[in-house]
């Protein structure tokens, strides 16, 4: 099993961020598994708070065992997904257009997800 924060690893250079798919987490008997088909830099941060704002395309899967094959999983349709990779203050863009400022240090309740 690797566990996995999202944002950590679309924080990769892209060679690497594109890579297979991957187990994000798994918890109470379910797996999480996604697949990154693209990333793009949209955005800049700034001097103050600085990152990237990478746009990518991520489809995702649900098993019960970490240990089957990404070709053997059934992914759901692949949707955008807005991230802010920043080493001081990452965050996703939720559906509502909205941000969602993630806490590396204590990962707990709603931030669980993106792990």
């Amino acid at each position: 099993m690797k566990p996995l924060i999202l944002a950590a690893a679309l924080a990769l250079p892209a060679a690497l961020a594109q890579a297979e798919p991957y187990l994000a987490r798994c918890q109470m008997g379910e797996c999480v598994h996604y697949d990154q088909t693209g990333r793009q830099v949209v955005g800049q941060g700034s001097a103050t708070v600085p990152g990237e704002l990478v746009l990518v395309t991520l489809r995702q899967a649900v098993s019960a065992d970490p240990d089957i094959p990404g070709d053997s999983l059934a992914w759901g349709e692949p949707a955008p997904v807005q991230v802010f990779c920043s080493g001081t203050r990452p965050a996703f863009m939720a559906g509502d257009a909205s941000y969602t400022a993630l806490d590396l240090v204590t990962p707990a309740g709603a931030t669980t997800l993106i792990t």
